[in-house]
């Protein structure tokens, strides 16, 4: 996040209810696979929760491929400092 994204800061850990961390699709770039979330509501992802500028949110969207499809941006509640 950081070589991509400098100006990120870590706000807390976090948590993300009713969702499980899958791998949907094989980059052919690295060939592992590529992290996404799916409701499931008995999981919680875990994860860190970020502050980002616009500039590298366009960056991140750029790298992920918003302008192909890959990836979305969407907001969703997580309990911060869980």
């Amino acid at each position: 996040m950081r070589k991509r994204c400098p100006s990120t800061q870590i706000e807390s850990i976090a948590t993300l209810p009713e969702h499980r961390l899958w791998f949907p699709v094989r980059s052919k770039r690295w060939g592992g696979g590529v992290a996404s979330i799916a409701q499931d509501p008995k999981a919680r992802v875990e994860g860190a929760l970020y502050r980002v500028s616009w500039d590298d949110l366009k960056v991140m969207d750029g790298f992920e491929g918003v302008d192909r499809g890959m990836y979305r941006r969407v907001e969703l509640p997580v309990l911060a400092g869980t």
